[in-house]
């Protein structure tokens, strides 16, 4: 398939070889299963040039069976991590969509991002569920509103069990239930991103998937949660009282503001890129140690599209073709 290397591997080291075929890759032509020009311009971040870069869009209806189907196929059993592979899943039929219809030459690349909520499970355990894309800015609030009162529940139940963990840790008693509490409760604070991308190199039947996931901590809803409980003593019922559900709106339509024409286009109304947004509800990224294999954490991965996972994989597999 990549013949052209032998007849120089006298002259050329392995790496040079790998160079050479990744920087031929880069120049393209590579497909991107999307119509997303913020991918677009994520895959110009790696190095792709932007002339060999060409667009091909999935039916939509595809991709929400895809979703429907691999959500569907999971018991309330089944928890985290299980159900965050969903857009590993769909990438993966994003690309066996595109593959018969792009030339063998062409590089494929398809990607997904889903958001996770974590939600009351089995006993001492969560489920991650999807955040779906709302139709219109009413559908958005409505969506914003069930999510933010998510994580403020959650967020109460934490902070009770941390302080049960200090109290019995006191008092010398069995922690055991109380450290599973508090685990299910740091859960369910949280929302995550994950991206699974789906890449079919050149001249190649076989494909790759990658996988990176973020954490999101929107501390605005913890402060929000402590302002109410401190001002009106409102313990665990923080969610309905008259100044929770002020403040609650205020913020949402805040968000939405910001959020304008692409409220319908991402999960919840959220377009987590926007740093404004990010400002307004004072969001803090954390890594997710048993998935994202980065140096860092950057909104850069709010791409949609993990550039430096993407280009760590081109160098692997340029490698081991080299070699």
């Amino acid at each position: 398939m990549f013949s052209h290397f032998d007849s120089s591997r006298g002259k050329e080291s392995g790496q040079e070889q790998a160079d050479k075929l990744l920087k031929r890759w880069l120049g393209g032509p590579v497909v991107l299963v999307s119509s997303s020009e913020t991918r677009k311009k994520a895959l110009q971040a790696i190095g792709f040039e932007a002339s060999g870069i060409s667009l091909l869009s999935a039916p939509d209806s595809d991709e929400k069976q895809a979703l429907k189907d691999y959500v569907d196929g999971f018991t309330d059993n089944h928890f985290y991590p299980h159900r965050t592979l969903a857009p590993v899943h769909i990438a993966v039929k994003k690309l066996e969509y595109a593959v018969d219809k792009v030339p063998a030459e062409a590089m494929v690349i398809a990607a997904d991002t889903v958001l996770h909520r974590f939600v009351d499970g089995a006993p001492n355990s969560y489920l991650a569920e999807v955040v779906h894309k709302p139709k219109n800015k009413v559908e958005a609030a409505a969506a914003m509103r069930q999510m933010f009162d998510g994580l403020a529940v959650g967020y109460v139940r934490f902070k009770s069990a941390a302080e049960g963990l200090r109290l019995a840790a006191l008092h010398k008693k069995n922690i055991e239930d109380i450290i599973n509490r508090l685990k299910i409760g740091w859960r369910s604070i949280q929302l995550q991103t994950t991206t699974g991308v789906a890449v079919r190199l050149p001249n190649q039947d076989r494909f790759g998937t990658i996988e990176s996931t973020i954490t999101i901590l929107p501390e605005k809803i913890y402060q929000i949660v402590d302002q109410v409980q401190q001002k009106n003593e409102a313990g665990d019922d923080v969610i309905v009282s008259g100044e929770y559900v002020a403040a609650m709106n205020g913020l949402i339509k805040k968000v939405i503001e910001l959020a304008g024409d692409n409220v319908t286009r991402v999960s919840a109304g959220i377009p987590w890129q926007n740093e404004e947004i990010r400002k307004c509800l004072d969001v803090r990224l954390a890594r997710d140690i048993n998935f994202l294999p980065h140096d860092r954490v950057s909104p850069e991965l709010f791409s949609g599209l993990p550039s430096d996972a993407v280009l760590d994989y081109l160098r692997r597999q340029a490698a081991e073709l080299a070699g």
